[in-house]
Parts: structure tokens; sequence; C-alpha cells
């Protein structure tokens, strides 16, 4: 009897399972290699945006005057003599792009945003921190009087007080990108991939911020100050330059004349404005 050759049947069942492991092995790499994708350009969105919003910021952060000293209009939105509200939600499309704040929207399709929602999944807003207590000196004397002699050793005499004037309270605003991840994603785990800032919800017709301690919810949030808004932005005003700005707000106004001066006026202005 002749001998017979061929495939067992364990034989076959060993090169399926075979081929079935190449096959989940390559799905999950792919599925692997296609979230880092999505999450690359999540981050590349997300500092577009930022830098729109410091766009906008430097734009809006002081009232513009002209020659003669007069308010120029539509200018300053962000200007504490306007009293703007916060949150300040601002559309992306219609106003950002359209004013030319950012140079590109909408973003690619992204499977890790829920793109069915406003904006494509994302909200931009700047908020304003609770400004500190108006600083105040505790006396002020705009005169004095010195005496000296060989039994009295050298005195000075304060005059009569002039009174306390509060001096100038500055606004720190905070720039800030939220993104609506899709149905079924963990939040905790895009929030360590994507290093988002915190976890959030929906609040005031835009997103919860990070420093309101805001519930959990579907949003990833990124919350910036607007002079460090993007790594990639460029301006002539160096608005990476904080410590700069800080130096010019602390040193090129004499606090210690305005309080000392009953007729002049302090004036609020935004942190970080101007170069």
């Amino acid at each position: 009897m002749g001998k017979q050759s061929g495939l067992t049947f364990i034989e076959i069942v060993l090169v399926l399972v075979i081929a079935a492991s190449l096959v989940v092995l390559g799905l999950t790499q792919y599925n692997s290699m296609a979230r880092d994708y999505d999450a690359t350009k999540v981050t590349a969105t997300v500092d577009i945006l930022f830098q729109g919003l410091g766009n906008y910021y430097r734009a809006n952060c002081r009232v513009q005057r002209d020659s003669l000293g007069n308010a120029v209009a539509g200018t300053g939105a962000l200007d504490p003599i306007n009293n703007p509200g916060s949150p300040k939600v601002l559309p992306i499309n219609s106003f950002l792009l359209a004013n030319a704040f950012i140079s590109q929207w909408p973003p690619q399709n992204n499977n890790l945003v829920d793109q069915s929602a406003g904006e494509k999944g994302y909200i931009v807003q700047l908020n304003k921190l609770p400004p500190a207590t108006n600083r105040a000196p505790t006396a002020i004397y705009n005169s004095w009087t010195t005496s000296s002699s060989l039994s009295t050793p050298y005195t000075i005499t304060l005059n009569q007080p002039v009174g306390l004037q509060p001096l100038a309270t500055m606004t720190i605003w905070t720039v800030q990108v939220a993104v609506k991840l899709a149905t079924g994603l963990n939040p905790a785990t895009y929030k360590a991939l994507l290093r988002a800032d915190c976890i959030s919800s929906a609040s005031g017709g835009g997103v919860a911020s990070c420093s309101s301690s805001p519930p959990a919810g579907s949003y990833l949030v990124w919350e910036r100050l607007p002079s460090n808004a993007s790594s990639q932005a460029t301006s002539k005003l160096m608005p990476t330059m904080f410590r700069l700005k800080e130096f010019n707000n602390l040193y090129t106004n004499d606090d210690m004349y305005g309080a000392t001066n009953p007729t002049w006026g302090a004036s609020n202005n935004n942190y970080l404005c101007g170069g």
C-alpha cells in the first residue's frame, strides 16, 4: 500500500492560528499608528488655535488711540475700560479665520474628535482671572521738614498725609482651547496622550477652565498665558518674552507718583499687553 502525503488537521489549524495572529498584530499596529497620527493632528490644530488667540489678545488687550489721544472705535475689546465679560468665547470660522487671526480652518478629519459638534469639536475662549485686591500704601506724605543741631540728633518730621490712593489693578487673561472627544474614548487616557491640562465640561457658553476645578466631562482643555500661547508664534511684539513685558509694566509706570498725587486717577491694565 502506497504512502499518503498531505497536511494533517493539526497542521492546518496551526497555520490558521499563525495567520490570524499576524492579522491581529498588524491591525493592532495599524490602529496604534492611526491613533498616534490623529493625536499629532489634534496637537497641530490646538497650536494653530493658540496662535490665533495670542494674535487676538495682542490686538485687543488695549484700546488704540489716534494722534489726538481719542479712542479708535472697534479696538480694545479686552481693555478693562470696556469692562469685558468672561469667558469670552470666539467663533473660529466666522471670526478668527475671517479676521486673519488664523490662516486655515476647518481641520482635517480626526477620529479622536467629535466633529459633529460645532466648530468641528473645538472651542476657543479667553478667561479673565479674578483680580488681586487693589494695593494701597499704608501712609503717604507729600512733604517733610528736617532739623539738626549739635545737641539734637538729626530728625525728620512728616507733615500731613495726602491720603491713600489706590493703585491700578492688573488683569490677567488666559487663552484656552478645548477639544470634544469622540464618543467612547476614555478622557483620562487621551489627556495623558495629548498632554492636556485638564478634563472639563461645557459651561457658560464655553468650557469650564482648568483653574476653576471643573467637573469631569468629554472635553480636553489646554490653558496658557497669551504671551506664551504657542511655541511657534512669531511677532515683533516678542510675545514669548514675558519677562521683558513684566519689567516694562513694573518700571515704566510711576506708581509712587500716582499714590502721592490726589488728582491722579489710577487706570486698570491688562497684564502682558504690548511690548
